[in-house]
């Protein structure tokens, strides 16, 4: 297998404090808005429980360098200092996936998350 069959899957988890809510919804509208442009992305989805304070994003890279350049993109990096705030907690994993398994589920993603996270708790 050669290593363009690989691609990089990266989860976010996010439990937001309740005065949080509208101003991490807007930084999750700026970051999303950057994210078509960048090289090396093939996709993403983002998932937000409606009335409660979880909020989950999935990206899938080409490779780490491409996902090392979009975390050190200005908007992503005011997104994440500022969040601190906003968040009462974050957890992020990512693993190695061949192009054929994707689609990568929600549930493999959950999964990832309960099996390989780091989690960050912001008290």
């Amino acid at each position: 297998m050669e290593a363009d069959d690989q691609l990089l899957v990266v989860v976010t988890h996010a439990r937001i404090r309740s005065q949080g809510h509208d101003a991490f919804n807007h930084l999750v509208d700026q970051v999303e808005s950057t994210l078509t442009s960048m090289p090396g992305l093939y996709g993403y989805s983002l998932r937000k429980e409606l009335l409660g304070d979880q909020a989950w994003t999935m990206t899938v890279w080409s490779d780490e360098s491409s996902m090392f350049d979009f975390n050190s993109s200005q908007v992503h990096i005011h997104a994440m200092s500022s969040a601190k705030s906003l968040l009462k907690q974050a957890r992020f994993a990512r693993v190695q996936v061949d192009r054929a398994d994707l689609p990568y589920s929600w549930d493999d993603a959950i999964q990832l998350l309960e099996t390989q996270s780091r989690a960050y708790d912001f008290n």
